[in-house]
């Protein structure tokens, strides 16, 4: 399965947003929106991170999130956003995170660790899927991996950290920008649903 890359709406100041008032505000550039199917997803960085499209995209990723004042080959902190377009009924999501999760394994090896983490929500409060990533004996990148079951799509959210970064001021970036994250039912948006994936 490849990544789509996304076809994100950058907002100013001055653009028109009909899902304004659902979000909050002082949305900027660094807010994305992907339309899908039948949602339309938002995803927003705190205050001093920046999107980031055209790298991402070259490295496979649908976006990213850096530190506003790094450059995304040498960012401190990472947090990449892979959105899946699921092309077949027979695509599960269990099936894509088990997937998924065997494909750190055999990239970090033998020794990772990995372990669901609790409580993990976006802004409407779903619990999204998270696992946590550890080699009890070696440095690994990738920290945590989230799992959004959007029907016709699956997002991935992925924080990647160099070894300068302390793992727990990294992990509350990454926890603030999945509880910013939404997803809207599309359709009218004065009658936006918050529903489940």
């Amino acid at each position: 399965m490849l990544p789509i890359l996304v076809f994100s709406a950058l907002l100013s100041a001055a653009t028109a947003n009909p899902f304004a008032d659902l979000i909050e505000p002082g949305l900027d550039s660094n807010t994305a929106f992907y339309e899908g199917a039948a949602r339309t997803y938002v995803f927003s960085p705190p205050a001093g991170y920046r999107l980031v499209l055209e790298e991402a995209a070259a490295a496979g990723l649908s976006m990213a999130y850096i530190p506003g004042d790094q450059d995304f080959d040498t960012a401190d902190l990472l947090v990449g956003i892979t959105i899946y377009k699921v092309d077949s009924a027979a695509t599960s999501f269990a099936g894509i995170i088990a997937e998924d999760t065997a494909a750190i394994r055999s990239h970090y090896g033998g020794r990772i660790e990995m372990w669901p983490v609790d409580s993990m929500c976006n802004a409407q409060g779903e619990i999204i899927p998270t696992v946590y990533v550890n080699d009890p004996a070696a440095f690994v990148p990738t920290v945590m991996v989230s799992y959004y079951n959007g029907g016709a799509e699956i997002i991935i959210l992925e924080l990647v950290i160099s070894p300068r970064q302390p793992r727990f001021k990294a992990e509350a970036v990454f926890e603030l920008i999945l509880e910013r994250f939404k997803s809207l039912r599309r359709g009218d948006p004065s009658k936006i649903e918050f529903g489940q994936g």
